[in-house]
């Protein structure tokens, strides 16, 4: 006799609890998402479901690029810090990439930016932004913040850009 069952079982264990601090929605969203294609697989082997036609997975309504603007510096992604691009500074260039993947997708991206890489006017050394007056300095350096030597004409070409692509 067959069984007619109309999900494939889930062939893979759940996660297991992650230590404080750490999430388990990637791994949650990986179970899902395989389990979904494992049923689907089923369905399609079995002949009873044309996966192209009942089956979407929608598009994400957006999709975020964080650590953009650095201006300088190598990668610190692998010590826990900031990720860049490693082997160059950015360019303007490299968010026209980005403009043009968006374009690409169809989509708009979100750009999440370190604003301090492009402070013109050293507002990150204010003392109001800074101990004792705020809860926490602006930039590691705090009042001793100083930017000079990344303010350029390209900074104003960059925001410039993203002035006329911006939502």
């Amino acid at each position: 006799m067959t069984e007619n069952r109309r999900f494939a079982p889930n062939p893979l264990p759940l996660p297991r609890a992650r230590p404080a601090g750490r999430s388990n929605i990637p791994s949650l969203l990986g179970v899902w998402v395989l389990t979904l294609s494992a049923a689907c697989a089923a369905r399609v082997d079995r002949g009873t479901l044309d996966a192209m036609a009942q089956v979407a997975i929608p598009r994400p309504p957006t999709v975020s690029v964080d650590d953009c603007g650095w201006q300088s510096g190598a990668s610190l992604a692998t010590t826990g810090g900031p990720w860049r691009l490693g082997d160059r500074d950015p360019t303007t260039d490299d968010y026209r990439r980005l403009v043009r993947i968006a374009r690409a997708a169809g989509t708009r991206l979100l750009t999440l930016w370190v604003l301090s890489e492009l402070d013109r006017a050293n507002t990150c050394a204010r003392p109001e932004y800074n101990m004792p007056a705020a809860p926490s300095d602006m930039t590691e350096f705090g009042l001793h913040w100083d930017n000079r030597s990344h303010v350029s004409e390209e900074n104003m070409v960059l925001m410039q850009l993203m002035r006329e692509e911006s939502a």
